[in-house]
């Protein structure tokens, strides 16, 4: 149980670690304008010839606080409670993340009046985040089935 913990735990911090990676690459007429870090997306920074209002990501910002309070929580408790711990958490975070870059990368291509087309995609660190999330989530499933099955034989 406690490899598949400690693998929950380090996909977490991996997790984490994506925040810092870009998330979302805002572009126009297929120019690259600015990427944003999920950390930018929190703070609302933006990044040089920023096309976009700046504002706070509350659900990205969720997101990340849910990961540090679910690994906090795992590293205090022991067991089977740290495992479920940290699965509700990455499970909350990945569904917070999940609402934030869609209210942050729409599906639809704007555009402006003079024809130009403003366009935002998913990048790399989101997915580094996302993918941490569920093996977390999975890895905390698996320390639960570990700790389960032992005491049914």
């Amino acid at each position: 149980m406690t490899s598949a913990l400690t693998l929950a735990r380090l996909a977490a911090l991996v997790a984490i670690f994506g925040f810092f990676l870009p998330w979302a690459e805002v572009s126009c007429s297929g120019q690259p304008l600015t990427h944003k870090t999920g950390i930018e997306l929190i703070t609302g920074a933006g990044g040089a010839g920023a096309a976009v209002p700046v504002h706070h990501d509350l659900w990205v910002a969720a997101s990340l606080g849910l990961i540090v309070l679910g690994l906090a929580g795992c590293l205090i408790a022991r067991g089977r409670r740290a495992a479920v711990i940290l699965m509700a958490a990455a499970l909350a975070a990945a569904g917070a993340s999940l609402v934030g870059i869609s209210q942050e990368v729409p599906s639809a291509t704007a555009r402006q009046a003079d024809g130009a087309f403003i366009r935002a995609k998913l990048e790399y660190g989101y997915f580094v985040t996302l993918g941490a999330l569920l093996i977390a989530i999975a890895s905390g499933g698996l320390a639960l089935a570990r700790q389960r099955s032992p005491g049914r034989e």
